[in-house]
């Protein structure tokens, strides 16, 4: 049987691509943070507005740390019209292909303060010291991770802004995963916002032996979203959540209580010295992160601005379809459907249910209905294929 390497940015994955029957694995290994990953916008019942030219070289998402986000322009995705297709279940939908680029917002510090607060001088000089880092020594990898993160960058900010949260999280993604939805930690964290499986699968995302949603950018910022509002009303302070984000609740409120900050407005910083290094990092490094992506300039980063040029739709699809098929039909690679549906596993939707497949927007509906008409055994798995993955750990 013929065998090939399936080549995921730096990730390199075995299928089997001679037999029908085979199901080849979309996932085996997941790509690292420095991995280049998907250049695509996406939509789940939100619409991306066309990019739109910047003043200001660099300029990426107009962010403030009093939790305001610039609002984008009019936004131009659309459904399109299908008969016989239920208004609240479109069997494609049309993605934008490209996100908005607004200018900068003033730096404030303090992330839930409606108002400027200032930090204590030892945490200023952290933030200062870690904004300097990002625009020197990891300035390459800062622009990389910034670059990547531009087709997520308004859906985030969108979402961000509609829970009312900060809009300075849209940088959390940077230090979480230099913006790869495939990056998984030495601990088994994985994707945009690393998510343990346990805590995942709390906030209502799918992981299973056929489909990680901890991959999937869009249904992963809800859940992200989610449980960072859930942190903040559980300590009251941004600072104290975002720590717990990383660190773990327990142990941040442990912190607190040994340190008597309990109540404080600089709560985390008298905490500081209580939390492991990587945890008492972790907030003046976001802070410092988030100084350099609302004033690059400032910084001399320069990050490159390019519209994206692809279109495209969801496609929803039976249980258990071959995507093998799908990508026939549509005239491209396996190697393209798993880099537009990062949260599958192998080639194959879901056998318990219906699923929304990612894949260019020409002749959408045709090509769906071509691949409809495929006789069952070339577009539906078996049982027995069904039953060996759903099997295998």
């Amino acid at each position: 049987m013929h065998r090939r390497r399936v080549m995921l940015g730096k990730s390199t994955l075995s299928s089997t691509t001679s037999s029908a029957r085979a199901i080849p694995r979309l996932v085996k290994h997941l790509v690292s943070p420095s991995v280049e990953v998907i250049a695509c916008s996406l939509a789940l019942g939100f619409t991306v507005a066309p990019i739109t030219a910047s003043a200001q070289a660099g300029m990426v998402w107009a962010v403030s740390f009093n939790g305001s986000v610039a609002s984008p322009p009019s936004a131009v995705s659309s459904t399109v019209p299908m008969a016989g297709a239920p208004p609240a279940a479109p069997r494609v939908r049309v993605l934008a292909g490209d996100m908005p680029v607004h200018k900068s917002a003033p730096r404030r510090d303090g992330l839930a303060s409606p108002r400027p607060s200032r930090l204590p001088d030892v945490a200023e000089a952290q933030v200062a010291r870690w904004a300097t880092a990002y625009s020197t020594v990891y300035k390459a990898s800062f622009v990389r991770a910034i670059s990547r993160g531009q087709p997520y960058g308004e859906m985030i900010a969108t979402k961000l802004r509609n829970a009312g949260l900060p809009g300075a999280l849209i940088y959390l993604p940077v230090v979480e995963s230099r913006f790869s939805p495939g990056a998984k930690s030495s601990a088994g964290a994985v994707g945009l916002w690393q998510f343990m499986p346990s805590t995942a699968r709390g906030y209502g995302l799918r992981v299973d032996t056929w489909v990680d949603e901890r991959r999937d950018p869009y249904r992963a910022t809800d859940a992200a979203v989610r449980y960072l509002r859930d942190l903040h009303r559980n300590f009251g302070d941004w600072y104290l959540a975002l720590a717990a984000y990383n660190g773990g609740d327990g142990r941040v409120a442990r912190a607190v209580r040994a340190s008597g900050g309990k109540g404080s407005v600089h709560a985390f910083w008298a905490a500081q010295s209580e939390l492991p290094r990587e945890t008492r990092d972790y907030v003046p490094q976001l802070l410092g992160v988030a100084r350099v992506g609302a004033n690059p300039a400032k910084y001399g980063v320069v990050i490159p601005v390019e519209p994206l040029s692809e279109s495209l739709v969801r496609v929803m699809l039976p249980p258990a379809s071959r995507l093998t098929a799908l990508a026939d039909v549509w005239g491209i690679s396996l190697d393209e459907i798993a880099r537009l549906n990062p949260a599958l596993n192998w080639a194959a939707t879901p056998p318990d249910r219906s699923y929304a497949v990612v894949v260019p927007s020409e002749q959408a509906e045709s090509k769906r209905d071509a691949f409809m008409r495929l006789p069952s055994r070339v577009r539906i798995l078996t049982r027995t294929e069904i039953a060996r993955i759903s099997g295998r750990s």
